[in-house]
């Protein structure tokens, strides 16, 4: 049985920032994050309290998952059947999922933002996939300051929490 490095509570001091890496089997969604996670890395290096984690669900079972999903504050996965464990996310927790920019295949981005709108408890982001002729950069860059922005605030109603 696989282990997993995640083991803080949810009202603990550390803020969890979880990558869900290959979390489909669709070749055009699959995601490593591996420039996004390293600028992460880089960018809360002198945040202790933040851990930046990589995560393959897909190699979990479904009591792992949902553990894992319920003790992170701020997840980053692509669309799809790798981010229904989202829903196990703790109140005030941030998603953000990149999603394809293809219209023919807007019904099923559809069923993502229907179920992941409407979660009140969580505060959904929606990054487009950039294709190797965008600015990858500007996009990473614009994930890490939306990530600082929302570990801020959560940091902010933990405070009023307690």
């Amino acid at each position: 049985q696989q282990q997993y490095r995640i083991v803080f509570s949810v009202n603990s001091t550390n803020y969890p920032v979880v990558f869900s890496v290959n979390s489909t089997n669709y070749p055009d969604r699959k995601m490593d994050f591996v420039k996004e996670m390293q600028a992460c890395r880089i960018a809360f290096a002198n945040q202790t309290d933040v851990t930046v984690q990589t995560v393959d669900f897909m190699t979990l079972s479904i009591k792992e998952q949902v553990k894992v999903a319920s003790e992170t504050v701020v997840r980053v996965t692509s669309t799809g059947g790798g981010a229904v464990t989202a829903t196990f996310l703790p109140n005030h927790a941030s998603l953000f999922l990149y999603y394809l920019v293809n219209p023919k295949d807007r019904h099923k981005l559809m069923l993502d933002y229907a179920i992941f709108e409407n979660a009140g408890y969580l505060r959904t982001h929606w990054m487009p996939l950039v294709s190797a002729r965008d600015d990858e950069t500007a996009s990473t860059q614009a994930l890490i300051h939306a990530i600082f922005y929302e570990l801020e605030r959560i940091r902010m109603l933990r405070q009023e929490s307690y």
